[in-house]
């Protein structure tokens, strides 16, 4: 298994909002880690093919142990179908993941991160 690449678009210019798409399969199911540290607020979309998987948006402060990140109310966030949700908090980096393998799935996974400005602002 390989870990697909995130593709980033850097939305705002100055970094404090980026988007990062990765595209998951049965096959490679474990995108790879992006690093975050000052984007605390992130949502994550999932669309297309799922053949029973289940999309997790996954953490880590140490980059080698990943676990799954809660949504606002507390649970992890576990997409079984085309979906969206969020969450805030700070972590080193984030990785998507099919919890649940799934059977012929292909899932776009697209995750917006949020900075403040003004703190990129300052490393000028």
């Amino acid at each position: 298994m390989s870990s697909p690449n995130g593709t980033v678009t850097n939305l705002s210019g100055d970094g404090s909002v980026l988007k990062v798409v990765w595209t998951l399969t049965t096959a490679n199911y474990t995108g790879s880690p992006f690093p975050c540290p000052e984007h605390y607020h992130k949502s994550v979309m999932a669309t297309g093919t799922f053949g029973g998987a289940t999309v997790q948006l996954t953490g880590s402060n140490d980059d080698t142990n990943y676990y799954p990140l809660n949504n606002r109310a507390g649970t992890a966030i576990a997409l079984t179908a085309a979906g969206m949700a969020d969450c805030d908090g700070v972590c080193s980096s984030i990785e998507p993941t099919l919890s649940v393998v799934g059977s012929g799935a292909t899932i776009v996974v697209t995750a917006l991160l949020y900075a403040k400005a003004s703190r990129f602002a300052q490393r000028s």
